[in-house]
C-alpha cells in the first residue's frame, strides 16, 4: 500500500501547501512490525502520531487484561492527536501489520496556534471526525445484529479505504484476524465465522487471506444497514460511492450534498 500524505487523507481540508507544511513537521519516521504497541494507555505523550503506512487498532482493557476493539485507524489517519491536549490516552494502540507513523512533537502543534491558526483549527476537525468513528462504532455495537455487525464493519472499512484512493470498488486488503473482528463487533469468533459463511453463501463478499472481495458493492452496504454520513466525505467522493451503489443522498439532502430548502 502506497504512502498517502494529509491531502490525500484529507483533500476537502488541507490544501497542498498545509499538507507539505505539515509533513514538514514530522520528526523523521518510526516503523512497528506486526502486533506490537504503539502507544499505551495513561502514558504522558509529548508527541502525536500519523500513520503513513499499514492498519492499527484501538483497545481497552478491563481489569483482567480482556480487549475491547474501539476503531480501526488506516492510513491517513491522525492516531493520538487527542494526547497533545489531554497529555496522555485512556486506551491502548496496536500495529495490525508492519506500519510506519510520522511523529510531530506537541510543542510544534502549539506553535500552530499562533503561526497558523487556519491549520491549528483543522487538526481539530480531524480529530471530530475521527471521534464520530468512534460514535458510529457504539451504534453498530449497540443496534446491529451479528450478521449485519459483520457486513457494516466491512462496509466501513471498504469505504474509508476507497474515499482514500487505498482500495477499488471490488474489494480491499484487511490484515485484521477472525478474532480482531469478533472485538470488532462485539460477537465470539465463532458467531464472525459463521456470519462471514453467510456473507460468502449470498456473494455478498468473501475474505480469504487478508483480501476482502465485493463481487456486490452495494449489497453489503444494504446487508450492513450502512450509511456513511458520519465520515463527512468529500462531496465529490460521496457522489461517486452514491452512483455505483445506487444510493439516495441522505433525508433532507439533495443528490449534490446540499441541503434541501
Amino acid at each position: 500500500m502506497d504512502k498517502i500524505e494529509p491531502k490525500d487523507a484529507y483533500p476537502d481540508i488541507f490544501t497542498p501547501a498545509e499538507s507539505q507544511y505539515l509533513m514538514a513537521l514530522q520528526s523523521g519516521s518510526l516503523t512497528f512490525g506486526p502486533r506490537k504497541p504503539i502507544v499505551q494507555a495513561y502514558r504522558p505523550t509529548h508527541q502525536s502520531l500519523y500513520l503513513s503506512e499499514g492498519f492499527v487498532a484501538r483497545y481497552r482493557k478491563d481489569r483482567f487484561g480482556r480487549r475491547q476493539f474501539l476503531s480501526q485507524q488506516i492510513p491517513g489517519d491522525m492516531i493520538d492527536l487527542p494526547g497533545y491536549y489531554l497529555g496522555r490516552l485512556d486506551h491502548d494502540i496496536e500495529s495490525i501489520n508492519s506500519v510506519t507513523v510520522l511523529p510531530t512533537e506537541h510543542h510544534k502543534i502549539a506553535d500552530l496556534r499562533d503561526s497558523h491558526p487556519d491549520l491549528y483549527d483543522k487538526l481539530w476537525r480531524v480529530a471530530m471526525m475521527d471521534a464520530a468513528i468512534i460514535r458510529y462504532g457504539m451504534f453498530r455495537l449497540g443496534r446491529l445484529m451479528g450478521r449485519a455487525k459483520v457486513a457494516n464493519f466491512l462496509s466501513e472499512m471498504m469505504v474509508r479505504l476507497f474515499a482514500r484512493g487505498l482500495c477499488g470498488p471490488d474489494g480491499f486488503d484487511m490484515p485484521l484476524s477472525q478474532v480482531d473482528l469478533s472485538e470488532a463487533c462485539g460477537i465470539t469468533s465463532v458467531h464472525a465465522n459463521r456470519m462471514l459463511g453467510e456473507l460468502r453463501e449470498e456473494n455478498v463478499c468473501t475474505w480469504v487471506s487478508g483480501r476482502v472481495h465485493v463481487p456486490n458493492f452495494a449489497a453489503l452496504l444494504k446487508a450492513g444497514h450502512f450509511e456513511w454520513d458520519y465520515l463527512y466525505l468529500p462531496e465529490d467522493i460521496d457522489a461517486a460511492l452514491r452512483e455505483m451503489t445506487g444510493a439516495a443522498p441522505p433525508p433532507g439532502r439533495n443528490r449534490r450534498g446540499c441541503a434541501a430548502g
